[in-house]
């Protein structure tokens, strides 16, 4: 028991190293749980209902009407087996570096609801992993931003981080939309999805991770303590655990517009040698 534990958070503080970004006693004590926990509550609260009015609409849209029953290409099935592999090789390296609690977080969890989209043919739940994964995409896109990789020392672990978040932001989602299975984009819907798909990734973080990030005082996502690099801290302080939900839905707009654009323009180029030939 002591190794499962000391594999799933036993290196994220000692007594001679403490990082805010990545949780312990100071980062714990950094706001209340009073704070945390009514907020998260009043949160979650919000977002189911938002997503359970969003549903109605949601059932009907060409999404989930559309392709069901298509099996995956064979571009597909390897795409989503180099993102289920990696997910287990990055697991294998948090837990061997005592950090693997952190696998929690939405970047990784993205390979995960790819890997299924990917593997299984279309029903109307991959639809909506579908849906959900493409506003999780922010995370993805800022760890390419920002990456860091400090601290990564064992034998690939810093190519590992790069293939994971370029499988993570593009492999991933063009292979699901070159296949012709997904992303059948509809203006009048864009809201809706964006508001039921942001929103679960919200709910993600309120009810499953600061559970997780109380029991282990992990930072997993900044559920327990303000992230260093939030340009809005100072102006708003710890009330970012309220207003990043409004910053960051933005941020996973600009995502979903990035992979929006460039699947229009490779599908353009593609249908365009097709006609050629």
């Amino acid at each position: 028991m002591d190794i499962v534990r000391w594999g799933l958070y036993g290196n994220i503080y000692t007594e001679t190293y403490e990082h805010l970004s990545d949780g312990g006693p100071k980062c714990y004590n950094d706001m209340t749980n009073t704070f945390r926990i009514s907020i998260s509550t009043i949160s979650a609260i919000i977002c189911f209902l938002v997503m359970k009015k969003c549903w109605a609409k949601i059932k009907t849209s060409q999404e989930l009407t559309r392709a069901l029953g298509k099996k995956p290409s064979i571009l597909e099935y390897l795409v989503g087996l180099a993102c289920w592999g990696t997910f287990i090789v990055q697991t294998g390296y948090k837990l061997y570096t005592g950090r693997g609690v952190f696998m929690n977080n939405p970047c990784h969890i993205v390979l995960l609801m790819q890997g299924y989209v990917l593997l299984t043919k279309k029903h109307k739940f991959s639809a909506v992993i579908f849906i959900c994964q493409l506003r999780w995409l922010y995370g993805v896109f800022a760890a390419l931003k920002f990456p860091v990789t400090t601290g990564m020392e064992l034998p690939l672990e810093v190519e590992f981080f790069w293939i994971e978040h370029l499988l993570g932001a593009f492999a991933g989602p063009l292979a699901l939309t070159l296949s012709g299975r997904f992303f059948f984009f509809e203006w009048k819907t864009f809201f809706v999805h964006q508001m039921f798909g942001w929103d679960s990734h919200v709910l993600y973080q309120r009810i499953y991770m600061l559970p997780i990030s109380l029991m282990t005082w992990a930072n997993l996502n900044y559920m327990l303590c303000r992230p260093d690099h939030d340009p809005f801290f100072p102006y708003i302080g710890n009330w970012y655990y309220v207003f990043s939900e409004i910053y960051l839905n933005l941020l996973s707009i600009i995502a979903f517009v990035i992979v929006f654009t460039l699947t229009w323009v490779i599908r353009k180029i593609i249908r365009y040698k097709e006609k050629q030939d």
